[in-house]
Formats: C-alpha cells, sequence, structure tokens
C-alpha cells in the first residue's frame, strides 16, 4: 500500500497527522488567497470568518480524495478525523450566529466540542456515540478495530462510564446534568477524579495546580 510516493508494505501501520492549515490567525492579506465561502447579511464583514470557512472548505475537499483513495484499498484501513477545539474567531461573530456570552461554563465549553468521525474501508459498526472527551477516543477506536484493550485503557472504560468528558478545567456531571469545574466535585465523581489522577500519576502539585485553576475560573464566573 502507498500514500502518495511512500510505500508502506505489508506490516500493519499507526500514522498520527496533524494539519494546522485551519487552526489560525485568519488574517492573512494575500492577493493569492481565494475567499470561497462569503458571509451576507452580518452586521460585520468578519474577513476572519471568511478566511476560516474557505479554508474548512479546502479541508472538506481533502476528506473527501483521502475518503476516496483508501476505498480502493484492500487492505482494511480506518480513518479517524477529530479536532480539539473550535476556532478563535471574531468574539463579536460568534455570539451573532449562536446568541451565545461564553460567561458560564457549559458556554466555555462548547468552544472544545467539535465532531468527530471514525471511517472504515470494510464493515464496522455504524453508531453515534454522542458525548464524549478526547481522552476516550483512543477506547472507541480500539473497539471499533477489535483490538485488545490495556488495563488502562479498562480503567478509561470505568472512568467514562461515571464522567463522560472532560478537560484541563472541568468534566460532564451526570448527576447534576451540567458542565462542573472540578474544584466543585463531589461524591463517586470526586473520587473518580482523584483516581483518574493517581492512574495518570500527577504530582499532588500538580493535581492541585489544576484544582486551583478551575477554582479561580469558578470564582470568576460567580463574581
Amino acid at each position: 500500500m502507498k500514500i502518495g510516493n511512500i510505500e508502506l508494505g505489508e506490516k500493519p501501520l499507526f500514522l498520527f497527522g496533524i494539519t494546522m492549515q485551519n487552526h489560525g490567525g485568519y488574517t492573512y492579506e494575500g492577493a493569492d488567497f481565494e475567499y470561497s465561502i462569503t458571509l451576507d447579511g452580518y452586521e460585520n464583514e468578519y474577513r476572519d470568518a471568511q478566511q476560516y470557512l474557505s479554508l474548512i472548505h479546502e479541508t472538506d475537499k481533502a476528506i473527501e480524495y483521502l475518503i476516496n483513495y483508501f476505498e480502493k484499498e484492500d487492505r482494511e484501513v480506518l480513518v479517524v478525523f477529530f479536532g480539539d477545539h473550535q476556532p478563535s474567531l471574531n468574539e463579536a461573530f460568534l455570539t451573532e450566529i449562536s446568541d451565545v456570552d461564553y460567561d458560564t461554563a457549559e458556554e466555555r465549553l462548547r468552544r472544545y466540542t467539535v465532531p468527530f468521525f471514525i471511517w472504515g474501508n470494510y464493515d464496522i459498526q455504524e453508531k453515534n456515540v454522542g458525548m464524549i472527551g478526547l481522552n476516550y477516543l483512543m477506547n472507541e477506536v480500539y473497539q471499533t478495530a477489535e483490538m485488545t484493550m490495556s488495563p488502562y485503557q479498562q480503567f478509561l472504560s470505568k472512568v467514562r462510564e461515571v464522567i463522560p468528558y472532560m478537560n484541563r478545567y472541568a468534566y460532564y456531571s451526570l448527576e447534576k446534568q451540567a458542565f462542573t469545574y472540578w474544584s466543585k466535585a463531589e461524591g463517586k465523581e470526586k473520587e473518580m477524579l482523584e483516581k483518574m489522577a493517581g492512574t495518570m500519576d500527577l504530582s499532588a502539585r500538580a493535581y492541585h495546580k489544576i484544582l486551583k485553576v478551575a477554582r479561580t475560573i469558578a470564582d470568576l464566573e460567580d463574581s
């Protein structure tokens, strides 16, 4: 199997590719840039948003090319496509399209809510996994590929049953049915977060630093 001019051989291959094409900033003013997407009917021109959407349009075409390429491959191929946060665009534009000021924990965490997909050139189970943290995505890939999970991954599956989503500031509380800062965790959820920190071998200093940051943000929100 080949990708471009690279011969991959017959052994299984894990390839992790990162693109910074759409990461920003979106302020390029060169005459060679083509705005394939334009915005009409908004209060401002929002050139950064138009540039970002034009770049996303190019990414869409690249994904289509990639999928079409691997559809013809005889060997089994899984493609996992994801991002880690939404783009940093003009605050006025984000507010205008969403009517959200991003003041609360839930609103802020929306900026880290992004779609992803797992695609195979062979029959795999089609499902919607709902809310999932990036730290759990590895388990979804292993399950889709029918690979044996390590003890750590098995532990992550148990954590996910209690805490379906987390990042460095907050997590989604099934008990409260809301996004909650780490510093406000209680009961079984707090216990599981502490186990998670222990399994990740976070030092006490690092763990309490995370709590301090989360508490500071929570305090700012309450003020």
